[in-house]
């Protein structure tokens, strides 16, 4: 398994982690009661940058697209699934390039 470091030189900005602290700190003042709190955001891939092969993570969204072949006579179902990739964070704009 990979692990990310938090505040790598790659990641242009510290909004996941910015986030995630403030996630956890909200579920923390409604859950007084509850210990070991912990947030992840999810939808975030580790891929190789075009040009410099540099680690950079990115934001990711899978889009299923479902539909019905028809071939030979005979329907089946089928599913693609894809990941679209961002290129500027969905928080504060800046460029994940």
């Amino acid at each position: 398994m990979l692990a990310w470091p938090a505040n790598s030189e790659m990641v242009m900005c510290d909004c996941k982690t910015k986030y995630e602290e403030e996630i956890v700190k909200s579920a923390k003042e409604q859950l007084p009661d509850s210990t070991d709190h912990t947030a992840e955001l999810q939808g975030y891939v580790l891929g190789i940058q075009k040009g410099t092969n540099d680690i950079v993570q990115r934001q990711a969204m899978q889009v299923v697209i479902k539909y019905t072949a028809h071939r030979k006579g005979v329907s089946r179902p089928k599913k693609l699934v894809q990941i679209v990739m961002a290129s500027f964070c969905m928080f504060c704009g800046a460029s994940l390039k």
